[in-house]
């Protein structure tokens, strides 16, 4: 080990020493100037973490922000051995919960796509394969909901005929229909010729 490489450790231990001092300080007096201390000078990197997993330079900023919040609160409950390593997972699991949220937002979407689809939506457009398979997927569904698909898709009546119709609440209607979509979706989706 050279000159260089020791004085480095002595500094970066050190620094550890400092930053820990600064974590007990920040439990006792709960002052979030002590955090912004701490934080300071782990913004690039913080930033290069956010930059790099959410690929986007406004949500890496946001993040940043949201990152600084999420460390003044959980530094009062948890134990830092290493304040470096232990903000980058922070930062890296923000991220990735930042990401999981995005995507369940686009399953979201997609989800209310395909059930808007031509395909489902209007069935008599479907191909005949493809027909014949949502036929047999609703006649999978419970009677209550094959009874309000049925009349929602094909007979074209709004929920609240529906439930006028067939003296059900408006609500109940709903929830037949898009669980009854749900279903669909995933029968016609994992759906095996026979």
């Amino acid at each position: 080990m050279n000159f260089f490489s020791e004085i480095s450790i002595l500094l970066d231990s050190e620094e550890q020493i400092r930053e820990l001092e600064l974590i007990a300080k920040y439990k006792k007096s709960q002052n979030t100037s002590i955090v912004g201390q701490l934080y300071e000078g782990y913004m690039p990197l913080i930033y290069g973490v956010c930059l790099k997993y959410l690929r986007d330079s406004h949500e890496a900023d946001d993040a940043l922000m949201s990152i600084y919040e999420v460390i003044t609160r959980k530094l009062l409950t948890n134990e830092v051995q290493a304040f470096r390593p232990w903000l980058y997972v922070v930062a890296k699991n923000y991220c990735f919960d930042q990401l999981r949220k995005k995507n369940r937002a686009y399953q979201r979407k997609s989800e209310a796509e395909i059930m808007y689809s031509e395909q489902v939506y209007h069935p008599d457009t479907v191909q005949d394969d493809k027909q014949v398979r949502l036929r047999q997927c609703i006649e999978k569904l419970k009677d209550d909901q094959k009874l309000i698909i049925h009349a929602f898709y094909f007979d074209k009546l709004s929920y609240k005929k529906i439930a006028e119709t067939h003296q059900i609440e408006w609500g109940k209607v709903r929830n037949l229909i898009q669980n009854g979509r749900r279903m669909l979706r995933n029968c016609m989706e994992n759906y095996e010729v026979k």
